[in-house]
């Protein structure tokens, strides 16, 4: 969007090996359009893998035991120990400054700040260099409203997921949910022993409640303000509210087939049990588990 602000590795596109490798890029091609700065970024990115592989062929791996990789299979093991001799390489790419990666992992660097013009270009107005922590302001940024002035409305320091109002709404539709819900429990519990209360089997009627409540639970996670755990609550509540629902559902429609098949012969039909209710939910909650424990999710 115009207005916009973005960073991205800074290129000198003046300088001698950016000018060198433009000039080979336009003879190749036989175009005269120039190379933008996302492109001499990738071509660095390239050649810092080249540089790794470079140095496994020299044996300049600082006593990392690896080789280049043959005709078998790569292991984890190798990926793992290419990911160290990765962070190793140290060369003089087309960007400013020597390409090299810090204790973090993170590249040195000098950083281009660019705005998303009216004219829809990219237009530099500063720097930060990694390395000295010194930033350079080289022109003000034209934010959407076409001034060079930050918008009032702008959000520095704090992050808006919903409007008030809006947030509100969802909290009062969970509530309101959650009270016909919590009446239908109470309902099903005073009339426990109605005759229509148990040809339907009150164990399902139970966890389809149990089900519906754990899902309006997510909605008021929906209101607060995004973190990992407001991630992780809905994704647990929902699949869980999914499959008590959907499974009671389920055993309940083939228990009515069930009726009529053995009905017709023998007359004579044992309950469903609610071990039988709870074991597909069980299943569920068993698996992600152990794909949890084994870092699969």
């Amino acid at each position: 969007m115009a207005g916009s602000i973005g960073v991205i590795f800074y290129t000198d596109s003046s300088s001698p090996a950016a000018v060198k490798l433009n000039a080979e890029y336009q003879e190749m091609f036989q175009t005269d359009t120039q190379l933008g700065p996302y492109l001499y970024t990738a071509y660095d990115g390239a050649w810092t893998f080249f540089w790794a592989l470079r140095n496994i062929l020299l044996k300049n791996t600082n006593g990392i035991d690896i080789d280049l990789p043959n005709s078998e299979p790569i292991t984890d093991q190798w990926r793992a120990n290419f990911h160290d001799v990765l962070r190793l390489t140290k060369f003089q790419g087309v960007n400013p400054g020597e390409i090299f990666f810090d204790k973090n992992g993170d590249g040195n660097a000098i950083y281009g700040i660019y705005n998303y013009a009216l004219d829809n270009s990219l237009k530099l107005i500063g720097t930060f260099d990694q390395e000295s922590g010194l930033y350079t302001k080289v022109a003000e940024a034209v934010w959407p409203d076409g001034s060079t002035e930050i918008p009032e409305d702008h959000f520095p320091f704090q992050y808006e997921y919903i409007s008030e109002g809006l947030k509100w709404a969802f909290i009062g539709l969970g509530i309101g949910a959650g009270v016909l819900a919590t009446i239908n429990f109470i309902l099903l519990i005073l009339f426990w022993n109605d005759p229509r209360i148990k040809a339907s089997t009150p164990e399902f009627l139970v966890f389809i409640v149990f089900g519906t409540l754990l899902s309006l639970c997510t909605i008021f996670v929906f209101a607060q303000i995004p973190s990992e755990s407001t991630c992780v609550i809905p994704h647990w509540f929902n699949h869980m509210a999914f499959w008590i629902i959907y499974s009671c559902l389920f055993i309940k429609t083939a228990r009515v087939w069930w009726l009529f098949y053995m009905g017709s012969k023998t007359r004579k039909v044992k309950p469903i049990s609610v071990r039988l209710i709870l074991l597909p939910s069980v299943l569920y909650v068993s698996s992600r588990v152990s794909t949890l424990a084994c870092g699969l999710d």
